[in-house]
């Protein structure tokens, strides 16, 4: 399961395909063990004596349990509602299929992450491949920028916005998010300090100097990449996320807050300008003027090489310019479809996976997703639902931080306050796009979430050892 989280982490910018199989392979990894753990424990017990039936089943139960942590009663409630959500649902094979493929595969995944990753160097390897992938994917990124396509599957600018190996720039949004905040993190915390609890203590002093100064400008040169990209995006809910997630940052870390101030600032000033040339909005509102200048103009072209595509083209600009009177580029009518399926349906929803199908007679405007996350879940699996899924969220957050002040390693403190920081911006992100319905996004939301969980249970080992 470890190695295969290394490889998970590393391809996890890849093909969809190639990370659907990885995820699928951790999953039957999880479950062959606890096959085996029940068949060891079965012939242990029957050696002993004749086994009843209930005894049996005691057994199973124990050998089948999810690794202990403190959210597994907030999962098993999350996972009761998508089930729940599953035998009302308008399309119950469609549910059930995207039940298991999606929520229940990435509550697996954060149950093998927590059960295996068990030792700081386990978690610096895991980083190391990260970062080496996040490394790839800004080469990628700038090279985009400045010459057009990548050198990795040939994407193309999205009308002058970076996407580097993803096909939209808020995916890649999404992914630099938790990467600069992590980023950020070490950045601020143990890059300019003489970090506790890294490496062995007897290795040859000057020595460690070297390989610590050599981490640390390879963290500064990734961040400087990372928030390079992460503004060439132009994705304001990335942006959005970001910021929310060095508030985070400040809140919890103080003494470092006008750092992380400059670094926000620095950012804005940065890119602003550029986003209102490449896109033609601001920050935070949006300016329809562009769009009438491009309706306008394709209409005046001659559409008679392709006319069923210009017809689309034109009808899908007019459509955005109907919505985007309200703000983000058309989310406002996205919205209200999804308010529109709430009202009707605020229990449990419409069924796991359906929305798409759902939506088409409530259709308002061209799009096919909410683009809200938390729009998405409570029209898919009812209010309910989205209330249990906030409450494991919470309790995380909650629970992490809590934890997090009896850590004593400099570096799993970093990495466990870095985490929560990443996955707060993933989450003010999601509310503006469809992050957790992405296959690559929504395996790198379980696996953040295991990295929260895991730097207090590696502490507490390594101080039962001592």
């Amino acid at each position: 399961m470890v190695y295969s989280f290394y490889s998970l982490i590393g391809i996890l910018p890849g093909s969809t395909a190639l990370v659907e199989s990885v995820a699928t392979m951790v999953i039957f990894i999880f479950f062959v063990k606890r096959g085996f753990l029940y068949a060891f424990e079965l012939r242990e017990k029957s050696l002993q004596g004749r086994l009843s039936f209930s005894q049996k089943i005691n057994i199973f139960i124990s050998s089948v349990r999810p690794p202990k942590n403190y959210l597994n009663i907030a999962i098993g409630a999350f996972v009761l509602m998508n089930i729940l959500s599953v035998v009302f649902s308008q399309y119950p094979w469609i549910s059930m299929k995207g039940f298991v493929t999606k929520w229940f595969e990435g509550v697996v995944l954060l149950w093998a992450f927590v059960e295996c990753m068990k030792t700081k160097k386990q978690m610096r390897i895991f980083l190391v491949i990260f970062f080496a992938g996040v490394f790839i994917t800004i080469v990628n990124g700038l090279t985009q920028y400045f010459h057009g396509t990548g050198f990795i599957r040939g994407y193309s600018l999205v009308e002058g916005r970076v996407s580097s190996v993803f096909k939209h720039p808020n995916d890649f949004g999404a992914y630099l998010v938790v990467a600069v905040l992590i980023l950020v993190s070490f950045l601020m915390l143990w890059v300019f300090k003489s970090p506790r609890g890294y490496g062995d203590s007897s290795r040859d002093p000057r020595r460690r100097r070297v390989v610590l100064w050599f981490v640390k400008i390879c963290v500064v040169v990734l961040f400087v990449g990372a928030g390079l990209c992460l503004g060439l995006t132009f994705s304001r809910g990335a942006w959005v996320g970001f910021l929310c997630g060095i508030v985070f940052l400040g809140i919890q870390r103080p003494k470092i807050s006008v750092q992380l101030f400059l670094i926000s600032v620095v950012f804005l000033i940065m890119f602003s300008s550029e986003l209102a040339e490449t896109r033609n909005v601001a920050f935070l509102s949006d300016n329809t003027k562009n769009i009438e200048r491009v309706v306008n103009q394709y209409e005046q072209e001659d559409a008679s090489i392709s006319s069923s595509w210009m017809d689309r083209k034109i009808l899908m600009l007019k459509e955005s310019l109907r919505f985007n009177g309200g703000g983000g580029m058309g989310r406002d009518g996205f919205w209200k479809e999804a308010l529109g399926i709430i009202r009707a349906f605020p229990v449990v929803g419409v069924g796991v996976n359906t929305y798409s199908k759902v939506v088409q007679d409530y259709k308002e405007s061209w799009g096919g997703y909410p683009h809200n996350c938390y729009l998405q879940m409570a029209a898919e699996i009812g209010i309910l639902g989205l209330v249990s899924f906030l409450w494991l969220v919470s309790r995380l957050i909650r629970t992490a931080l809590k934890r997090s002040k009896e850590i004593e390693s400099s570096f799993l403190s970093i990495l466990s306050f870095g985490s929560m920081a990443s996955f707060v911006g993933f989450l003010i992100h999601s509310f503006f796009d469809t992050n957790f319905y992405s296959v690559r996004l929504g395996v790198l939301m379980w696996i953040l979430m295991g990295m929260i969980i895991v730097p207090s249970y590696i502490a507490r080992r390594e101080e039962k050892v001592v």
